[in-house]
């Protein structure tokens, strides 16, 4: 009798799997992308996933609150695309874009 419960139980969470992976896959699902901060566009979001740089300009964009973790978002872009300003820590910030290179965020594409 508890061997029948037990493989009606199994049963069911099986046919559940099967109707969540099919509406995952009929469902389109923009998947999150990592991006560098100098090609995000304006009034777009994200969470900062690395720093990679070292050094002193390493130290000063830490320093700055960009550090793994953070979330940000780009709040406008000079005419020539150069500086970036972004929203971090409830503080705008402006940056070169050789700066903003070595950022990297992970962005929902849906935005």
């Amino acid at each position: 009798m508890k061997y029948h419960a037990v493989l009606m139980v199994v049963h069911r969470a099986v046919l559940f799997q099967r109707v969540i992976a099919k509406q995952l896959t009929t469902t389109k699902l923009k998947p999150m992308q990592t991006v560098v901060l100098r090609n995000m566009k304006k009034n777009q979001s994200g969470t900062i996933t690395a720093v990679s740089v070292d050094g002193v300009l390493g130290r000063r964009l830490r320093e700055m609150g960009l550090t793994p973790g953070t979330e940000i978002s780009v709040c406008g872009r000079a005419p020539l695309k150069d500086p970036v300003a972004i929203r971090v820590l409830n503080s705008i910030l402006t940056l070169r874009n050789n700066e903003a290179e070595h950022i990297h965020v992970l962005v929902d594409n849906s935005q």
